[in-house]
């Protein structure tokens, strides 16, 4: 991938992000005045059911959801399957962590 066409992607992802973001603000600040929001926890609550207690499968097409709007593909590994590619790939313990936070550091 080219250096430009990674800028072009993070470029969209951090502006599907901050969208998000002024989407948790709009309903935070709606809390704090005690409107709707469109935060289904929220939702929840209202209608009187545990905040904490959410059915996994909505969570997981709410999650899947978000992934697919991140541009975030497949399915995620076990924290050992991905630890045995890396070993598999001669890749050191931590490498792919160091790595990621080198190249967030740039």
């Amino acid at each position: 991938m080219s250096r430009a066409t990674a800028l072009r992607q993070l470029t969209d992802r951090l502006l599907r992000i901050e969208e998000e973001i002024r989407t948790v603000r709009d309903d935070l600040e709606a809390l704090r005045r005690r409107e709707p929001v469109s935060n289904e926890v929220e939702l929840r609550r209202a209608a009187g059911s545990s905040p904490f207690r959410v059915d996994k499968a909505s969570l997981r097409q709410w999650a899947d959801d978000l992934f697919e709007a991140l541009g975030i593909e497949g399915r995620a590994l076990p924290p050992e399957s991905l630890q045995q590619v890396a070993r598999a790939s001669g890749l050191e313990p931590d490498e792919l962590s160091r790595s990621l936070i080198a190249a967030r550091d740039e």
